[in-house]
């Protein structure tokens, strides 16, 4: 996004940064996923916090606001965005480490292969993903801008951010009822690019996956298990699926917390 222009929808209330001070000298930068928001990793931040860190949720460009602003985004604005914030952070605390969920996980490991983070958290990291067809889905994307996507509310899901009653619906409608072609062709290469560039992460990583996701599978463990040469731990969550962070299944987002919390203060 030029950043001479301004988003053209407001911010909906569950999309505003959360950031927590403790008087830390360290600091967790948490990095929500594709067409997400910060509201998705408010409960990390929130353990986060209660554990003593101070935690800044990035609003990442195009996101929870409306499909209009969306379109106009892509990986080179979040990219540049968190360098960015990276870069403030450094300047006012000791180390930064990061927490990255689904995208996010993929883009704490972009921003670590050029700059020394500090450790490393990922959940679901978009790593792996093969589907039919995507080859051609950059081609794709040139000649459709969005297709129609079935997508519902599901109740199982638990909020732990702070919102508006609508929020949900109306985000569901702007983002979720869609397949953004550019955006997510930009971020199939992306992938690619950054599974090539794995060996040159030096900081330590973990790696937290669901035994049941069906947006991932399982090709982003063995790539991380094959292609990084840092130190690493990798857990697969029992009964977990793709969304860790706000996870119903019971149980799993608490253990995933906990394992995050650990490494971190390690």
């Amino acid at each position: 996004m030029n950043r001479n222009k301004k988003e053209i929808c407001p911010v909906r209330r569950c999309a505003r940064p959360i950031e927590y001070s403790n008087g830390n000298s360290r600091v967790v930068l948490c990095l929500h996923g594709f067409t997400g928001y910060p509201g998705e990793m408010a409960y990390p931040a929130i353990r986060l916090r209660d554990a003593g860190w101070d935690v800044r949720v990035l609003r990442l460009s195009g996101h929870g606001t409306c499909g209009a602003d969306f379109s106009k985004t892509g990986v080179s604005d979040w990219r540049r965005q968190i360098s960015d914030e990276w870069k403030n952070l450094s300047s006012r605390y000791e180390e930064v480490c990061i927490l990255g969920h689904s995208m996010g996980g993929l883009l704490a490991l972009d921003l670590a292969v050029e700059n020394p983070v500090g450790k490393i958290a990922l959940m679901a990291p978009l790593l792996g993903i093969r589907k039919p067809g995507m080859m051609f889905f950059k081609l794709f994307s040139l000649m459709i801008k969005k297709r129609p996507y079935p997508w519902k509310t599901n109740p199982a899901y638990k909020f732990f951010d702070e919102r508006d009653d609508d929020d949900d619906a109306y985000l569901g409608s702007e983002y979720w009822s869609w397949i953004w072609m550019r955006p997510l062709a930009d971020l199939i290469h992306l992938q690619n690019v950054t599974e090539r560039k794995l060996s040159k992460v030096s900081q330590p990583v973990l790696a937290l996956f669901g035994e049941n996701d069906t947006v991932i599978g399982k090709n982003g463990q063995r790539i991380l298990e094959s292609e990084l040469n840092t130190e690493y731990k990798i857990i697969e969550l029992p009964g977990c699926g793709h969304y860790i962070p706000y996870e119903p299944n019971p149980g799993s987002r608490e253990l995933a917390m906990d394992e995050v919390i650990n490494w971190f203060d390690d």
